[in-house]
């Protein structure tokens, strides 16, 4: 199988072998913390997926939280891919997505 084909896992093997400390934190950060987790901050004091005035995670990174009534937290990775799939799902059978278009299975590990 190409690297391409490969898709996460090839990705995730070049940053391992080829990336910098910041881009092994940042991919860290991506594939297993929730939005808002990174303390590190950028230009101007701005942290990941917070808003640069308040500091709170931005609402479209948040999912509902069962764990707290009402209450909602940082979106993880797995919660992305399981939104994107689910409104690929949806749409197909709402026939809203172009014809070409198919949906790809991806395996958790």
């Amino acid at each position: 199988m190409t690297q391409v084909g490969r898709g996460l896992e090839a990705i995730t093997e070049e940053i391992e072998n080829n990336g910098t400390d910041e881009d092994k934190e940042c991919r860290n950060y991506v594939l297993q913390e929730k939005a808002g987790a990174s303390e590190k901050e950028f230009q101007n004091g701005w942290k990941r997926d917070c808003h640069p005035e308040t500091g709170h995670v931005l609402p479209e990174r948040q999912v509902a939280d069962v764990a707290i009534a009402g209450g909602k937290r940082g979106m993880r990775f797995a919660d992305f891919l399981s939104m994107t799939l689910c409104f690929f799902a949806s749409c197909r059978q709402l026939k809203c997505l172009p014809s070409g278009i198919t949906q790809r299975r991806v395996s958790r590990a």
